[in-house]
């Protein structure tokens, strides 16, 4: 039993390194595409704002999907396999 606790909490840090990192990195490539497009506008909308209403719609819409594929799959999947072995 405490094996398979030790197992979930060195996953659970593995997992969340991960999340930070893949947070980052897309957060980073989201800047860059915001960048383009309002290089790319002919409106006065001043940079502060336009980024502002940007990343509102990116964190809405890849917070939910990181977690999802980062913490809740792997976790299911680790426990499948736990469930699997040891008692199918």
């Amino acid at each position: 039993m405490f094996a398979v606790l030790r197992l979930f909490a060195l996953l659970f840090a593995v997992l969340t390194l991960l999340y930070l990192i893949m947070s980052f990195m897309l957060r980073q490539i989201a800047l860059k595409e915001a960048r383009d497009a309002w290089e790319k506008l002919d409106t006065r909308i001043d940079w502060e704002t336009y980024l502002e209403r940007q990343m509102k719609v990116h964190n809405r819409s890849m917070k939910r999907k990181l977690i999802v594929g980062v913490y809740i799959l792997p976790t299911a999947l680790v426990a499948a396999l736990v469930y699997f072995v040891n008692f199918a």
